[in-house]
């Protein structure tokens, strides 16, 4: 069996290949762990504070409400 060009360009290719795609998966997660911490440390604060009670005036439709098509 000799080593031909061919074989030897394949067998370089094929650890360029396996090593990019090792490498584009420790970049994704990396990226995803990035946004994980950021939403972590983000969480409220930039979040207006929002009245949850409900009256029952806010559940009843208007009369403007009923004159919409």
């Amino acid at each position: 069996m000799s080593l031909t060009p061919n074989r030897v360009l394949l067998g370089i290719s094929a650890g360029s290949v396996l090593t990019g795609l090792w490498c584009g998966r420790a970049i994704e997660r990396a990226v995803r762990m990035l946004g994980d911490a950021s939403e972590e440390t983000l969480r409220g604060d930039r979040l207006p504070l929002l009245d949850a009670t409900t009256r029952d005036s806010d559940l009843q439709p208007s009369a403007s409400d009923a004159n919409e098509p």
